[in-house]
């Protein structure tokens, strides 16, 4: 899934401040020579304006498969952003 994708998903739920998908480099070597790919982590970021946006795409999409994607087998699963202190508490 690509960034204006996911915005697109999103913005049915409320308006969407920003977005980011986190990408790795990969290198393999084909044929003797070094070849880089880019690839997704797996994971994205999601950042709607007010929190009653978040809340109903939450209650929408989470543990769902994406309709639009045959290729997807696994379900979307959310969590909240918390600050590092709250999390290692």
């Amino acid at each position: 899934m690509k960034e204006d994708q996911l915005r697109v998903l999103f913005s049915k739920y409320g308006e969407v401040k920003s977005v980011k998908i986190p990408t790795t480099t990969t290198c393999t070597k084909v044929k003797g020579e070094f070849v880089e790919t880019v690839i997704s982590c797996g994971f994205g970021f999601v950042c709607f304006t007010d929190s009653e946006a978040a809340k109903a795409a939450f209650e929408a999409l989470n543990g769902q498969l994406l309709q639009d994607f045959p290729d997807s087998k696994r379900p979307l699963i959310f969590s909240y952003f918390q600050s590092k202190m709250d999390r290692k508490n």
